[in-house]
């Protein structure tokens, strides 16, 4: 936990502690910048590419035949990715430096939320450009509606299964039900929206997308992990 959340949680936040948390926000943009300084020029050499497979938000699960992209700030990906794969390290709120309908396919598990709201429109607005007509975008988000009804029958078996799936000893510290919702919502600061299937919906059909469908996991795709599987709902539209 922060020193800010600490002095928040304790009940003493202070003028020290808020201008702690400033600093420390101004200094994680600049490394993301810094970071994400060469991301266009690694772009412009696609810039003939067509049919391309993207994946936004991958984390650690680089996509082999597929431009991998994700933001990482002192973060290390595989020096020997084959040659088909890459890897590109981007800040997605800067939206996407690819040429229009140059893609057929854009997955994202679990990567959205991590946006705001207008950053998330913005994306899925150039997701829409990007893609050649008949493409395809399938998006994994948490499912919180899943979430929220875990929380009210207090099923301690969906909470174990996310507990389990955290690699960190997050929940050292839970005390009730609120505790693990709070994380799961909130993620420490990281979730910065919530959708369902109706909410993305409409936000899919206002970046211009259409044949807008819920549909169910795909090992083919999917991270095929009990936490995701069990936390996740799946939506697939086309251009």
């Amino acid at each position: 936990m922060s020193g800010l959340a600490n002095s928040v949680a304790n009940g003493r936040t202070t003028r020290p502690a808020l201008l702690k948390a400033a600093v420390r926000e101004l200094w994680d943009e600049l490394r993301i910048a810094r970071a994400t300084m060469y991301s266009r020029a690694r772009f412009r050499s696609l810039s003939r590419k067509k049919n391309l497979k993207l994946h936004l938000g991958c984390g650690v699960d680089i996509k082999q035949g597929w431009l991998n992209v994700d933001l990482r700030v002192g973060g290390v990906v595989a020096a020997s990715l084959p040659p088909d794969t890459q890897f590109i390290s981007h800040d997605l709120r800067l939206g996407l430096p690819l040429h229009n309908a140059s893609c057929i396919y854009v997955y994202s598990s679990h990567c959205l939320e991590h946006l705001d709201a207008a950053h998330g429109i913005q994306l899925l607005r150039d997701v829409h450009r990007v893609l050649q007509p008949e493409g395809k975008l399938r998006l994994a988000l948490p499912d919180f509606r899943s979430l929220f009804a875990a929380y009210l029958r207090k099923d301690e078996a969906f909470f174990k299964v996310m507990e389990a799936g955290v690699a960190v000893p997050r929940f050292a510290n839970a005390r009730c039900w609120a505790d693990y919702v709070n994380y799961a919502a909130y993620q420490f600061g990281e979730h910065r929206a919530i959708y369902d299937e109706e909410n993305l919906a409409l936000v899919l059909a206002e970046a211009g997308f259409r044949r807008i469908s819920s549909t169910v996991f795909d090992p083919a795709v999917d991270p095929d992990t009990p936490l995701r599987k069990a936390y996740s709902f799946y939506t697939e539209a086309m251009k």
